[in-house]
């Protein structure tokens, strides 16, 4: 259902750009200048590259990963992690995600919480007019952009689609945007066949997507769709794989560091604005727009 073969051919082409350090360079440096407006979200710097030797800047900070392992083994109720530290982590992320999705068309194909690091430095300042100042600054940073994901526009715009369809509570587009991950699935899956897979894809939303404000589990709804794909042999290609597994990523961290928030309806405000401005508006204009005014810096 994943097209292995073509999805072994990609991901060997990936691990062989992988293996040239100098491209991971190209890519850091791509990563650092379309994030060079957000003050909190950093990239290392490539300072020498050979294809076999990368020097990088040094970044501080906590992986990510052993964070949500401690909050999610309750340890932290002992160590302090607040929930304002956890919605920073989950929100920003989401930002991340969205904004290579629906505006960079380039998407950090390994972008798990192992690859984050979280620096939550304490900075005391005194001033004469206000005393002593005690505040908390927030940063992540991005690790490893060796392995990257190029998205053309129909490929965001189906992945979005699919997105949009589950927050609609919408069976017939998220069966229909399915099928569209590959073109083969036209010509390869019968009537039958596809009738099958909406009538599953009808029942599963049935039981477990009611959609936006719903408290929709996003990761259980995913899940459950890529379970369908396989059963019916619904080909999905490489590239939406990747998008996929970053999303299920981001859930997950959702679940470990803010329980009971949904990456679905934080997702929301800009999936909405993207579709009024970019999928809908004026060309140029709207997208112009949707850059300067919409998405989070």
């Amino acid at each position: 259902a994943l097209r292995l073969s073509d999805t072994v051919a990609q991901f060997g082409d990936t691990l062989a750009q992988q293996s040239r350090l100098d491209h991971e360079a190209q890519e850091l440096r791509g990563f650092r200048s379309r994030f060079r407006r957000w003050g909190d979200v950093d990239f290392p710097r490539p300072t020498l590259e050979t294809p076999s030797v990368l020097i990088e800047s040094f970044l501080p900070g906590e992986l990510v990963v052993g964070i949500a392992k401690r909050a999610r083994n309750f340890d932290d109720l002992k160590q302090g992690l607040d929930r304002k530290t956890g919605a920073y982590l989950v929100t920003r992320g989401e930002d991340l995600y969205l904004k290579m999705l629906l505006e960079d068309k380039v998407m950090h194909a390994d972008l798990h919480p192992g690859n984050l690091l979280y620096d939550g430095e304490i900075l005391v300042s005194l001033s004469i007019l206000w005393g002593l100042n005690i505040r908390q600054a927030r940063a992540i940073s991005v690790v490893d952009a060796g392995m990257v994901s190029p998205l053309t526009h129909s490929e965001s715009d189906r992945f979005v689609g699919l997105i949009e369809a589950i927050g609609a509570a919408d069976h017939r587009a998220a069966a229909k945007n399915l099928r569209a991950f590959d073109p083969a699935n036209a010509k390869n899956l019968s009537r039958e066949q596809v009738r099958a897979f909406d009538d599953e894809v009808r029942t599963l939303f049935r039981e477990k997507c009611r959609g936006y404000g719903t408290g929709v589990d996003f990761g259980d709804v995913v899940r459950g769709l890529l379970e369908l794909v396989r059963k019916h042999r619904v080909r999905i290609g490489a590239q939406y794989a990747t998008l996929v597994i970053n999303a299920l990523c981001l859930d997950g961290m959702a679940g470990d560091l803010l329980p009971g928030y949904s990456v679905l309806d934080g997702a929301r405000p800009l999936l909405s604005a993207h579709r009024w401005f970019v999928s809908r508006g004026i060309p140029v204009l709207g997208p112009f727009v949707f850059r300067r005014l919409c998405l989070p810096v």
